[in-house]
Formats: structure tokens, sequence, C-alpha cells
């Protein structure tokens, strides 16, 4: 079962890093504002993810069946128990290493593609005459929305 078990740690790192390296394609298409690349990226990056998902599945199956928590103590526990520890865990290493920079990266593209969204809304509002913070005020100095529409249509 070690082989198994080496053989699922390794294809799991794969799969990690070839998701890392999507998110690293998903960046730069944000950043080129490319939505061809984007939708392509994306799907790529959705079947990694099954497939990782898939992976993970198959090693908690066999956490449980050791009658372990599916934690990273148990995982610990359960590959301590190989005669080739070491080398699985150095496959679990380099696993919460790629999956934690994974992590960071669609944190990132996350907060770029809000960052673009906000943009996209408040030019869409300007366009509109709707600036959404505009404020004038009336004769007794109150303040009051401005009343007419600024439009860039109207222009």
């Amino acid at each position: 079962m070690s082989s198994e078990v080496a053989q699922s740690l390794e294809r799991s790192v794969a799969l990690a890093e070839r998701l890392e390296a999507l998110l690293l394609d998903e960046s730069g298409a944000l950043a080129a504002r490319n939505a061809e690349l984007l939708h392509q990226v994306i799907a790529l990056k959705e079947a990694a993810a099954q497939e990782l998902e898939a992976e993970t599945q198959r090693q908690q199956h066999w956490i449980h069946e050791a009658r372990l928590d599916f934690t990273p103590h148990g995982l610990q526990a359960f590959l301590a128990r190989f005669e080739n520890a070491p080398v699985l865990e150095a496959y679990w290493k380099r696993l919460r290493e790629t999956l934690g920079r994974c992590e960071r990266l669609n944190r990132d593209n996350a907060d770029l593609i809000q960052r673009q969204r906000r943009r996209v809304d408040q030019s869409l509002r300007l366009l509109r005459g709707d600036d959404g913070v505009s404020t004038t005020y009336d004769p007794s100095g109150r303040t009051a929305s401005a009343a007419r529409s600024r439009t860039l249509s109207r222009a």
C-alpha cells in the first residue's frame, strides 16, 4: 500500500503544481483583461481542482480505513506507519506548500477581480450621470443630491 500512497501523493503534488501554474495564467489573463484566455484558463483550473479533489477523497478513504481523522495530524500519523515515511512526508510537505501558494494566488486573483469590478461599476455610474457621491448645497446650506443629470450621452 505504501507505493499506492506515494503515487497518490505524487499525483496530488503534480495536480497542485498544475493548479498553481493555472492560477498564474489566470492572473495574467486578468491583468491583460483577456476574456477569451480567462475562460480557457478557468475551465482548465476547474478540471485540475476536480482531479485534485478526487485524489484527496481517495487519500481520505485510506486514512478513515486506518481509523484516523482526516486532519494534518491524522495524515502525519498515517504516513508514519510506512517504511518509506520520510519520502511520503516529503511529498506531504511539498503538497502543503504548493496548496498554500495556490490559496494566496487565488485570493490575489479574487482581489484583482473585485478591483476591476469596482472600476467598471464606477464607470457605468458616471456614464449614467450618477457619480454616487456627489452632493450640492441648497440655499440654506443643507446638503442635497445633485438633481440634474450629468450623463455623457447628453453631451
